[in-house]
């Protein structure tokens, strides 16, 4: 009875660790997701500067990189305070 408890205390025991490749596909759904949500957002906001010729394709990349990297990093937190559900007393 002991090794049993022991081992049910262990960090090792758990769903991650029951099924790796489901934890593995769940991983590389989420990332090719938040990939083509990301690619959408660019797209939709630089399209017209890149098809008036105010942008070439390789600035809209730069400015693109910059800017969604500085929203995440600097606006992040707040967002998730916004989504995050109040707890209730």
């Amino acid at each position: 009875v002991g090794a049993a408890a022991q081992a049910m205390d262990s960090p090792d025991v758990g769903v991650p660790w029951l099924y790796p490749g489901f934890a593995v596909l769940a991983f590389v759904w989420s990332a090719a997701d938040s990939f083509g949500i990301g690619a959408n957002d660019v797209a939709n906001s630089f399209s017209t500067a890149v098809a008036s010729g105010t942008l070439n394709h390789r600035q809209a990349v730069v400015v693109a990189l910059f800017t969604e990297f500085t929203g995440a990093v600097v606006l992040g937190a707040s967002v998730t305070d916004t989504v995050r559900p109040v707890e209730q007393p």
